[in-house]
């Protein structure tokens, strides 16, 4: 993945990665920046699917309007 910092970036991008799909002599992808902040190993929560799955008191039984056109 590769993103660009602003819309003429994205342009330039979009031009490299065509010219290499397309065989362009001399095409070629400009090289990867290095992430300026580390990346963090996240934590995976291992929810109950039944815990928590209670109905609201949201009422179900209220008329659908009839749109205006048909």
């Amino acid at each position: 993945v590769r993103y660009a910092r602003d819309a003429f970036e994205g342009l330039r991008l979009m031009d490299a990665l065509i010219g290499v799909k397309r065989g362009v002599p001399g095409a070629a992808l400009p090289e990867l920046k290095q992430r300026r902040v580390p990346k963090k190993d996240v934590a995976v929560l291992e929810v109950d699917e039944h815990e928590g799955s209670v109905r609201s008191d949201v009422s179900i039984t209220n008329p659908v309007p009839e749109p205006p056109f048909r």
